[in-house]
């Protein structure tokens, strides 16, 4: 009898979750309009058919393989992503972006002032520029919105 693992846990929730934001984009938020295009439930339907063949594909890796491996690189990443969530909170969701770049490309990646700072420059600059103004999304301003 197959022993079932964390391996095969977590991309069976991931799953789960990917039907229920497809369902709820293309029923409940809506798809397509087929007078004025995309509707509001268009990009969430597209991350989360992503999101459903990714986590397939490594349920079925994961029914390959014979013991489950956790690499102390594996929680590095889970870490990083609470922190950009809670720095979101904190500080807004643009700094904390510049800084989890920074300290990712500089500690974990290992590159020279120089690339870091321009990767990371370069990069919030067009999380801005797309998001903020051409899509005329509202960032999270954190604790810093009560300043401003």
């Amino acid at each position: 009898m197959m022993k079932i693992t964390v391996k095969q846990i977590f991309p069976g929730i991931l799953i789960i979750i990917s039907l229920f934001f497809i369902y709820e984009g293309i029923v409940n938020i809506g798809f397509w309009d087929g007078d004025n295009g995309p509707k509001g439930g268009f990009y969430p339907t597209i991350i989360a058919v992503v999101l459903l063949i990714g986590s397939i594909v490594s349920l079925m890796q994961s029914l390959k393989e014979d013991k489950a491996e956790f690499f102390r690189d594996d929680f590095k990443v889970i870490f990083a992503g609470a922190a950009i969530i809670a720095g979101a909170m904190l500080i807004g969701l643009l700094p904390s972006i510049a800084i989890y770049l920074i300290i990712w490309m500089k500690v974990i990646e290992k590159m020279s002032w120089k690339s870091t700072l321009i990767f990371a420059g370069a990069t919030t600059i067009i999380v801005y520029l797309v998001f903020g103004v051409w899509l005329a999304i509202q960032f999270p301003m954190g604790l810093l919105e009560n300043f401003l």
